[in-house]
């Protein structure tokens, strides 16, 4: 009779309470915890700042930059034909720590067209079997891209060829040179691979 009691006082009390944490209103809770996490503004981009009375403050969310802004570390890239580049030496010398930065930006950049060894079979290839105007990558190791200098190599990495993007504004000018490094060892790789056999 005692645990009855019990039982009945405990359901009436659960129930009272939620039918307390009902609202009538789905989207808004009567009992707020932390008000800034229900009411939270999240900003938009070249949106102009207003305070209460709707007026314009002078502020704004990541404003367009003044004409003629050039970014910290920017240098203008003027080559327009990969001829052109054939001048540009590569400043990185053979060390260890430039080929393992080449290795990991090329693992990340090129291998899903070039494929991890440079053979022109990275996943691209595969899902461009379903379709036919997707020509198949260049491999990197063919005698042509091997008499490339480094710096026509840079210039397709910076601009562009045929199917492949421009990698010039997500690479920066270092590791574009350190990919190249991590290249050239590709290659060497696979001639020393096929002088075995």
């Amino acid at each position: 009779m005692r645990s009855l009691k019990s039982i009945i006082k405990l359901t009436s009390f659960g129930l009272i309470l939620f039918l307390f944490a009902c609202s009538r209103t789905p989207d808004k809770r009567e009992y707020q915890v932390m008000n800034d996490m229900y009411y939270s503004y999240a900003d938009k981009a070249q949106e102009e700042k207003l305070d209460s009375l709707g007026n314009h403050t002078g502020l704004s969310v990541m404003r367009n930059p003044v004409a003629g802004t050039i970014p910290r570390g920017f240098e203008p890239y003027t080559i327009e034909n990969p001829e052109d580049a054939d001048v540009l030496v590569n400043p990185l010398p053979m060390t260890k720590s430039v080929i393992e930065t080449g290795r990991r930006y090329f693992n990340i950049n090129c291998v899903p067209c070039h494929g991890k060894n440079g053979a022109g079979d990275g996943t691209v290839v595969t899902l461009a079997q379903f379709n036919p105007r997707m020509p198949k990558p260049p491999e990197l190791y063919t005698q042509k891209v091997k008499d490339w200098p480094d710096g026509r190599i840079f210039h397709i990495i910076t601009k562009g060829q045929n199917n492949m993007p421009a990698y010039g504004n997500r690479i920066d000018k270092t590791t574009r040179w350190a990919i190249i490094n991590y290249v050239r060892i590709l290659q060497k790789a696979r001639d020393e691979a096929l002088a075995k056999n």
